[in-house]
């Protein structure tokens, strides 16, 4: 009992020690510790974590929000800073919040201010705050009081603030312009009757307004041009609202401002430089280019580097044209397209207004400079393929990857990818022999459009789609198993989306795949089912399409406390076509039931794969995460299982983290002779869990939850136990708690997790299920993981 205890009784001591440890010792005398911060408010609609980022003042970091071991490890060095100790002490930990009255009144100010933007025009905030020795509790109590609402909204629009305004302005690219009248204004308006008087949606409201005007050729116009009137005067805190329109301001010789109505701008010239570096050529007026040439009425003059780029398909991705009405949402695709070619960087989009008479032009210059063509990229990283527990959590994977952005001199992105990984399945022997290895190369080529006979090209050119070969082939050797090769190509389109560039789309046209096993081991290929030995470990091929789409509203550029959400979804058939020739060539099906092509089985089966995750930041170093997945492979036509390479697995770094990958499931299955070939399923759930929390400098702490298993859809052979079934599937997930070491790099994470069983869900006779209650039986119930990145 001592040896169980014994680490629970050691943890127990290192918390007392800490907490004993005075964390007012560097509280100066006349000052308090900064202990609690709290916000009460009682209207629906502002939370907390609303309001918290307006907060001036915020306790000492607590990790997990339940210890503040920053502020105690400060609080454990000494005052004597000639000692190591002592400043590594005060390097790690984080010196005491010290209560500040100003810093107070201005967060009253902050919050009260956001309540007033809210609608809650008479709010008030108050500061309580209470004294416990040298430690100070503030809680900030709202008081929001009646609310203004909104019963009346319209858009005031006088004929003389705008030049040109009239119902049908010329067409452009594309298509027809906006009606600019009170009335169209008012569509898609974020103002309603009833709502609160939000000074926020009104400044929302405005950004849409001025991009309405900016897209049907106002170029000077903006959102500080825009404003309202409110009338309260009716009492009741009810909002009469109107929105004005200020005129244009001209300058004069003289300095003078004369007011007058806003210009509609047209575009006189477009003229493109593509090797323009404004670091090495100074000003764009100096500039003397080596060569020019004139497509669809652009001028695109050329540097040092030559035409380097097509013509047609640098012209491909401007979408500004002489003569068209200046549109905001043109000039934003043109800079979209060209960032979408590789072999382009430092792109920049200027206009000079032009005045001719009663008329305003527009010169447009785009500029931009060469990437470098070539270069080499290597990359190594940490692996378990194999997924068997021991020294097998290790391995190494690396690649080396040759990349030309230009090879056809219309940005195209030709990739030769070398690559090789190595796992350790023998403690005794690292010999390639008795250790799992694989090495293969793959070949991809990308085109920054849609290459497709049946779009036009009007659609070609709006859609933000680029369309890919690819070829590849690895050989992989599993000792005391197989040994295997996979040769495979494919084409697909990538496309994201004009109003969520975050959005991405992919169409896999054809994806094709031959397996080849040159070795099988013969006591292994006799072990298995014979239906396993038909379906997964003979020759075959896997014919495909498939779509796949990745939603995220994460942006790497973009820091905020916003909740982060990712949505993941793929579908795919395989072997329709490949059936069909087969039974127009009237190939008979042999023995097993399977028809072959070129003397070949083919694989049959659809599948489809759905993932969301979500993380929520509760303040600057806490957050918490969650994940949810599931899919289902159906084998169905010239198969009756699921190919091995297409089947679902559970466990490892980003499943069911207590066990490792291919040691879980499918079902209740339990075998002490089970291969990596039995834990393998039809069906997977998956659900997880993770509170993460920063502790110093680039460390993080992890702790998390999983649950999940995979299933059969039929009874097969090997795996008993494992079919899924309505009634009872829910009693076969399996559930596992652990904690996580990361180490951010902000360009890359690094983690080490480590889970512990709680609920196995595999008939152990004997043994309880709930592995929750045997924490100490680490060799049974513990797995470690070694990845990059989180989970998910």
């Amino acid at each position: 009992m001592k040896s169980k205890f014994g680490l629970i009784y050691l943890m127990v001591v290192v918390m007392i020690l800490l907490e004993a440890c005075h964390t007012t010792k560097y509280v100066p005398d006349g000052k308090y510790l900064l202990d609690k911060v709290d916000i009460k408010s009682n209207v629906k609609g502002i939370s907390y974590f609303d309001l918290a980022p307006y907060l001036k003042q915020s306790p000492n970091y607590k990790i997990f929000a339940l210890y503040k071991l920053p502020l105690h490890l400060y609080s454990l060095s000494g005052t004597d800073s000639t000692r190591f100790y002592n400043r590594w002490l005060k390097n790690m930990g984080e010196p005491p919040v010290l209560y500040d009255t100003i810093l107070s009144i201005r967060t009253q100010d902050e919050l009260r201010r956001i309540f007033v933007n809210k609608g809650y025009v008479n709010a008030d905030v108050l500061a309580q705050v209470k004294y416990k020795g040298k430690k100070a509790s503030v809680t900030y109590v709202a008081h929001p009081n009646k609310p203004f609402a909104i019963v009346d909204y319209k858009i005031q629009q006088p004929d003389s603030i705008f030049a040109s305004l009239d119902q049908s302005s010329p067409k452009s690219r594309q298509g027809a312009a906006l009606t600019m009248d009170s009335l169209s204004l008012m569509r898609g308006t974020l103002v309603k009757k009833g709502m609160l008087f939000d000074l926020n949606l009104l400044d929302q409201e405005r950004d849409r307004v001025a991009s309405l005007f900016r897209r049907n050729g106002y170029f000077t116009f903006n959102k500080e041009f825009v404003g309202f009137v409110a009338d309260t005067l009716s009492g009741n805190q009810s909002v009469n609202l109107e929105m004005v329109f200020y005129p244009f301001g001209k300058q004069l010789s003289d300095g003078h401002v004369e007011e007058g109505p806003h210009p509609k701008y047209f575009i006189q010239s477009v003229q493109v430089y593509v090797d323009y570096d404004p670091l090495r050529d100074g000003n764009l007026n100096t500039y003397h280019p080596k060569d020019s040439a004139n497509y669809d009425h652009c001028q695109i003059y050329y540097g040092e580097h030559g035409r380097y780029i097509k013509s047609s398909i640098l012209m491909e991705s401007i979408h500004l044209r002489p003569g068209m009405e200046y549109n905001d949402q043109l000039v934003n695709m043109t800079y979209g397209a060209l960032s979408r070619l590789d072999i382009l960087r430092n792109i920049n989009i200027r206009f000079l207004p032009l005045e001719q008479g009663d008329s305003s032009k527009l010169a447009c210059f785009i500029s931009c400079f060469p990437e470098k063509r070539q270069g080499f990229v290597s990359e190594i990283e940490g692996t378990n393929t194999t997924g068997f527990s021991g020294s097998a959590a290790l391995g190494a994977a690396a690649s080396l990857s040759y990349r030309h952005r230009n090879i056809f001199r219309g940005s195209e992105l030709f990739n030769v990818k070398l690559q090789g990984s190595f796992d350790a399945l023998s403690s005794k022997s690292f010999d390639l022999k008795s250790n799992y290895y694989e090495v293969g190369g793959e070949t991809s080529l990308t085109f920054p459009r849609f290459i497709a006979p049946f779009l036009s090209g009007e659609f070609k050119r709006k859609s933000r789609a680029s369309t890919q070969l690819t070829t590849s082939y690895i050989y992989q050797q599993f000792p005391k198993y197989y040994k295997r090769t996979i040769l495979a190509g494919g084409v697909k389109y990538i496309w994201q989306s004009q109003r969520n560039p975050l959005s991405k789309q992919t169409l896999d046209l054809l994806d094709l795949s031959y397996v080849h096993f040159p070795y099988l081991s013969k006591s292994f290929y006799e072990g298995l089912p014979q239906y396993t030995r038909v379906y997964s470990f003979q020759d075959q091929f896997i014919a495909g399409v498939g779509y796949s789409i990745n939603n995220s509203n994460f942006n790497p550029l973009v820091k905020s406390m916003q909740p982060i959400h990712t949505f993941r979804g793929s579908v795919e058939t395989a072997g329709n076509l490949l059936d069909l020739s087969a039974r127009m060539l009237k190939v008979e099906a042999d023995s097993v039931g399977m028809r072959k092509i070129f003397g070949t089985y083919y694989a049959q089966y659809a599948k489809v794969n759905v993932d969301y995750s979500k993380s929520v930041r509760l303040d600057p170093k806490n957050s918490i995460a969650w994940h949810i997945g599931g899919g289902i492979a159906v084998p169905y036509g010239n198969s009756k299982t699921v190919p091995i390479l297409k089947r679902f697995f559970s466990g490892g770094s980003t499943s069911v983290r207590g066990w490792n990958v291919r040691e879980l499931g499918p079902g209740s299955y339990n075998s002490s002779s089970a291969t990596f070939y039995n834990h393998s399923g039809d069906i997977r759930l998956d659900a997880n869990a993770e509170y993460r929390s920063k502790v110093f400098w680039k460390f993080e702490l992890a702790a998390f939850l999983d649950a999940g298993n995979i299933w059969t859809v039929k009874n097969y052979e090997g795996q008993e136990g494992g079919i899924f079934r309505i009634d009872s599937f829910y009693k076969q997930i399996a559930a596992a708690w652990g904690l996580g070491l990361r180490l951010d790099f902000d360009f890359v994470l690094i983690r080490l997790d480590c889970g512990w069983k709680a609920y196995d869900p595999a008939d152990n006779t004997g043994l309880s299920k709930w592995q929750v209650l045997y924490p100490y039986k680490f060799a049974r119930n513990t797995a470690w993981h070694i990845a990059v990145g989180y989970p998910f």
